[in-house]
């Protein structure tokens, strides 16, 4: 009896050792790993090869003078050298000749020339009939005007006149007349510097003896650069002519042609001779193309016929080679 109880409790106790279904841990449910979507690199372009201009320039013009420097470069100077009659500088007492200031700046500056009379008699003269030079370091040199036109015009006994010069260095000339002018006188691409100014005239309606109002004076500051115009709007290597396109109506067009030579120059221009005119500064600063023989400008005919005539002017009995820093040239205008 005892044997059966002991048995019926193996059953129980092994029940109790296995446990139940609920107590048993539910399997963790897994996140399905994704896959990472390879990437594509945009395509790489390689930048556009620029092709240089088939030109070079000439550097641009370094000069630079203060006002002090220009001050001592006129102590050297006298206004009796500006003209071929009898000058009449500052301090005469019948002809009261002032310049004012004496220098000034390139960058804003205004200079006044004032001829007062203080004589007892009229002083005829012709206000557009005024010179402008520039002192290159041995000689006196043109720089404007280009074309006078003859009035007659007089200053009576305690009148007076006055010139002012104002330099704009992006102006040029276009035409014979571009600088006429009886009192506001604007010149383009003037640089630092000693200059004279002078006109001439006579006392009296009926004296013969013509005398020259003059005065020196200068402009500090730096020198604007020797280089094309804005209205250049295609350069082009023909063999070894380069040639320079601007606007202009085909049957407005001329052409300046500058041929280069390895002969010493008959005369030398400024760069203010340059700056004054379309026809150089689109010819001249492209000397330094190497290869090149000749540059040919084609633009209006404007430019082209004030090379000639502003040439002329700077040398009456004409010249065959001009010289501009280390290059030689001819100039032809070719209407």
């Amino acid at each position: 009896m005892r044997r059966r109880q002991v048995l019926a409790a193996v059953p129980a106790l092994l029940a109790g050792c296995t446990g139940s279904d609920d107590e048993t841990p539910s399997p963790t449910e897994s996140t399905p790993e994704t896959t990472p979507t390879p990437t594509t690199a945009p395509p790489t372009t390689e930048p556009p090869t620029e092709t240089p201009p088939p030109y070079d320039r000439i550097p641009a013009d370094p000069a630079s003078l203060t006002a002090e420097e220009v001050e001592a470069r006129l102590a050297d100077r006298d206004c009796t050298e500006l003209v071929e009659v009898p000058a009449i500088c500052p301090g005469d007492d019948r002809l009261a000749v002032s310049v004012d200031p004496s220098v000034a700046d390139l960058a804003d500056g205004v200079v006044e020339f004032t001829v007062e009379n203080r004589a007892d008699e009229v002083f005829e003269t012709n206000h557009y009939g005024w010179l402008l030079q520039k002192f290159d370091g041995t000689r006196w040199r043109h720089i404007a005007p280009l074309r006078v036109p003859m009035p007659s015009h007089t200053i009576a006994p305690g009148d007076s006149h006055t010139h002012r010069i104002e330099p704009v260095p992006s102006k040029v000339a276009r035409t014979g007349l571009a600088y006429t002018a009886q009192t506001d006188i604007t010149i383009g691409g003037l640089g630092p510097g000693v200059y004279g100014f002078s006109t001439e005239g006579r006392f009296g309606l009926t004296s013969d003896e013509e005398v020259a109002p003059a005065a020196v004076f200068g402009f500090a500051g730096e020198a604007p650069p020797v280089e094309p115009t804005e209205h250049v709007n295609d350069v082009e290597l023909d063999g070894s002519e380069l040639v320079v396109r601007s606007d202009a109506p085909r049957e407005e067009r001329g052409e300046v042609l500058i041929t280069l030579s390895d002969d010493e120059p008959d005369d030398r221009l400024l760069p203010e001779h340059v700056r004054q005119l379309a026809g150089l500064r689109n010819t001249i600063p492209f000397a330094a193309t190497d290869g090149v023989e000749r540059i040919r400008y084609v633009g209006s005919d404007q430019d082209e016929s004030i090379v000639d005539r502003y040439l002329e002017h700077l040398n009456p009995g004409g010249v065959d080679l001009y010289g501009f820093r280390e290059y030689v040239f001819e100039v032809t205008a070719e209407g």
